[in-house]
């Protein structure tokens, strides 16, 4: 049986992990996102089956959130919250136009 999820004053002092998604062309992919959730759970020392009691949302959509499937935003924003992460969007700033093409950022 997994290990306990930790209380907030436990993540309060881990600092807060902020997991940033840009809105361009090469933002954050769902299974980067996914990616990291695992990796968090597992530092964290939590099962799948932990995060799905503590949570209520299913094994299944567990580990389809983790491998980057397509689920909803409330069952992002719950996991994510139960691993002490929240996501963040930020529009990007452009840089400088380069002189040799009007068209591209750099």
């Amino acid at each position: 049986m997994g290990s306990k999820l930790p209380n907030k004053d436990f993540l309060n002092n881990l600092g807060t992990l902020v997991l940033m998604a840009f809105v361009h062309s090469q933002s954050l992919k769902i299974e980067d996102i996914g990616t990291m959730i695992r990796q968090r759970r597992k530092d964290m020392g939590i099962s799948l089956e932990t995060l799905e009691a503590s949570s209520g949302i299913s094994r299944k959509t567990l580990t389809k959130l983790e491998k980057g499937g397509d689920v909803k935003y409330s069952t992002l924003t719950t996991v994510l919250g139960l691993l002490g992460l929240h996501l963040t969007f930020k529009t990007p700033v452009p840089c400088l136009k380069d002189d040799n093409d009007d068209d591209e950022w750099v």
